[in-house]
């Protein structure tokens, strides 16, 4: 069976990790990234990729050209790629995060599109 790369995007605060917890595969988060840096996230991502093992990556991913990169990447070892997009209104996520995060990522956050085998989008309603 084909290894499946699974990428989480939404807002901070929009349920990413919660639903990335309740998947039963390893998962690889950007909370990492305060305390091994960036490269050390992205090397530990690879790593599964090229060991050729299904994982869940938990990032915020806001642009189109961060998604398809990774979707390139996950194309080239052999993956099916798929996006879940947590679809979470700001007014939700600014309970779970600070305005100032929410605002600065919601400013730049771009649809999803074609960068994935399969899109699942979860809609939360407003509170």
């Amino acid at each position: 069976m084909k290894p499946v790369f699974v990428m989480l995007c939404g807002l901070p605060g929009s349920g990413k990790s919660s639903v990335a917890k309740r998947i039963a595969l390893p998962c690889v988060t950007t909370d990492a990234w305060w305390d091994v840096g960036k490269a050390a996230v992205l090397q530990r991502l690879h790593s599964f990729l090229d060991a050729h093992l299904s994982v869940v990556y938990d990032a915020c991913l806001p642009r189109y050209a961060e998604r398809q990169a990774l979707a390139n990447a996950a194309w080239a070892c052999g993956f099916g790629v798929v996006l879940l997009w947590m679809a979470t209104p700001a007014s939700i996520c600014l309970q779970h995060r600070e305005e100032e995060l929410v605002q600065s990522y919601a400013a730049r956050f771009e649809e999803p599109a074609s960068e994935c085998d399969y899109l699942i989008v979860v809609e939360r309603a407003a509170a």
